[in-house]
């Protein structure tokens, strides 16, 4: 019977520390994510406006096309802002685990992952 009073003691310690620190890393993530996307939109951008400049300009051929750092940049663009959805929805969802031991010593632990 001690044993769980001071279990459920902890449990609710536990999830009153975890809550007041939810919306700091809650907003950090959230801010990155933020940055990450408009970091993305931004490599997007530059890339548009990058396939046309380098297409119409002419230039010796060595061996590569021009308009591949457009399509470069592009790509690395969505990968960012893929990234940044993903960082969003981590703070959105974060997920917790219960774990139980039982043996020569006995305990719970909760984590929560963001």
């Amino acid at each position: 019977m001690k044993t769980a009073v001071v279990a459920l003691t902890l449990v609710l310690l536990t999830t009153t520390t975890l809550s007041s620190q939810q919306t700091d890393a809650k907003s950090r993530l959230m801010r990155k994510g933020r940055i990450t996307i408009w970091s993305g939109v931004v490599l997007i951008g530059a890339g548009a406006l990058a396939v046309p400049v380098t297409a119409a300009k002419p230039t010796p051929n060595h061996g590569s096309d021009p308009s591949v750092t457009g399509f470069g940049l592009v790509a690395a663009g969505g990968t960012l802002i893929w990234w940044g959805v993903q960082d969003q929805r981590r703070a959105a969802q974060p997920s917790t685990t219960f774990g139980v031991t039982i043996g020569r010593t006995n305990g719970i632990q909760i984590r929560r992952y963001w």
